[in-house]
């Protein structure tokens, strides 16, 4: 059935690539993984790839890490923003350089913020210090997600409730 479905991403039928997308998620395990780096490779439509990649972060095995790094660096679109995410969950500091850089000079807006929001998931000091590094240069979007991601590495936000007394000097956006 993970086969199957693993096939089914290569249709350009949106409606059965979700559905196999769901399919995947629920059947995957850490032990599929080399299936799923072997169709991801194989891949021709980026959807399709990032429906892989996900998956492949939820499972959160660092044995992904080449062939997420592959996808940072040579995808496009949907596929390199799902590698940016995945690459957060997985916890390896290697990536650092990668996402920082990224962040730094990406071209689309959308994805400098993913890199953000993966490097204070990883929540490494290395990953902290990048995000703070040039933080006093970045503006909106890209600003209040450095922001949010450094108070999430350091824990200082509560996932399960919003905090309306903020201490003197801050702000919320």
């Amino acid at each position: 059935q993970l086969l199957a479905a693993l096939k089914t991403l290569a249709t350009e039928n949106y409606n059965a690539r979700v559905d196999a997308g769901i399919t995947i998620k629920k059947l995957a395990k850490a032990s599929d993984l080399p299936v799923l780096v072997r169709e991801l490779q194989r891949l021709p439509n980026a959807a399709g790839r990032a429906e892989i990649i996900r998956t492949i972060g939820d499972i959160g095995d660092r044995r992904a890490s080449k062939a997420l790094r592959a996808e940072l660096e040579e995808g496009k679109g949907v596929s390199q923003a799902a590698a940016v995410r995945a690459l957060g969950r997985l916890g390896s500091d290697w990536a650092i350089p990668s996402l920082y850089e990224l962040m730094r000079k990406g071209k689309e807006t959308a994805l400098r913020i993913d890199a953000a929001s993966a490097l204070g998931e990883l929540g490494t000091p290395k990953a902290i210090y990048s995000l703070d590094a040039n933080r006093q240069f970045y503006t909106g979007g890209l600003r209040v997600a450095s922001d949010w991601a450094i108070a999430s590495a350091r824990g200082e936000l509560d996932p399960d409730r919003i905090d309306t007394k903020l201490e003197r000097g801050r702000k919320l956006i």
